[in-house]
């Protein structure tokens, strides 16, 4: 089984989407949510997702996790739906700068074998 999405591919099948929610790119929420829309859309069943958005605010570090306990969860179409929905409440919520250290280190916390970044890059 290999996951491929805008030129990316891997054979991994626990995968964490890694979502950077700086205020830099709240002009672009729409984009980014669609974005990992189009990731979800991707995989199948037989793999194990979550869903880790980051920033860095003055009071430190916030993470908004789907789901709620930083694990993985199945991909069927009832656990895709609830993802996309989470995405897209993230509206509103883009602020503060980002810290990739700290979202890696906890990205490697999870279970997961892949990561994929969803990031504008500064």
């Amino acid at each position: 089984m290999t996951f491929r999405f805008l030129g990316l591919k891997t054979d991994k099948t626990r995968i964490l989407l890694l979502v950077d929610m700086n205020k830099y790119l709240a002009d672009h929420q729409a984009l980014v949510a669609k974005s990992v829309v189009r990731a979800l859309d991707s995989l199948q069943s037989g793999y194990e997702f979550g869903i880790l958005g980051f920033q860095q605010l003055d009071s430190g570090p916030r993470y908004h996790r789907w789901p709620e306990n930083g694990g993985l969860v199945a991909m069927n179409s009832s656990s895709r739906a609830q993802a996309q929905r989470f995405v897209n409440q993230l509206a509103g919520e883009f602020e503060g700068s980002s810290s990739l250290r700290d979202a890696f280190a906890q990205a490697f916390k999870t279970p997961a074998e892949a990561v994929i970044l969803f990031s504008d890059g500064l």
